[in-house]
């Protein structure tokens, strides 16, 4: 088995700090605030934001 490197990281990392910029949020105000980190408004950051929303809401009856 042969493991090639990434080309470029730097969408990876991009992500990486999104992701811990959500949970900082998160854990700053115990889940009462959310984040969502949206790129760009172009295809790319409509596809996150429709990724992220539904998911980071919360229903409470």
């Amino acid at each position: 088995m042969t493991i090639k490197a990434l080309y470029d990281e730097s969408r990876a990392r991009y992500r990486e700090w999104a992701e811990r910029n959500q949970q900082i949020v998160h854990e700053a105000t115990q889940g009462c605030i959310g984040y969502l980190h949206i790129p760009d408004m172009q295809a790319r950051g409509y596809a996150e934001f429709h990724r992220g929303f539904l998911t980071g809401v919360v229903y409470e009856g």
